[in-house]
């Protein structure tokens, strides 16, 4: 079986964002249908370049980097099994 984003978006329930006040930093907080929590973060260099949306778009990208490794992780194990 091969991986796709759909996969992946299959098993996201919910998600919520956050901005450190007076910084770039946003954080990312994915919920899976099974209970866990991702975290994804982003940070812009220089607050003059710095745009909120894509600050969301980084962290989310970077939450759901680790779903890829769950969801990788539990196929092999599935094949692992057969």
């Amino acid at each position: 079986m091969r991986l796709t984003e759909k996969d992946l978006e299959k098993e996201v329930a919910g998600e919520d964002y956050y901005q450190f006040p007076e910084t770039t930093v946003t954080v990312c907080c994915l919920k899976l249908h099974n209970g866990m929590w991702l975290i994804g973060e982003s940070a812009c260099l220089d607050k003059c370049y710095f745009d909120p949306e894509v600050g969301k778009k980084v962290a989310r990208e970077n939450a759901l980097e680790q779903l890829w490794k769950l969801l990788a992780f539990r196929q092999l194990d599935k094949n692992l099994r057969k």
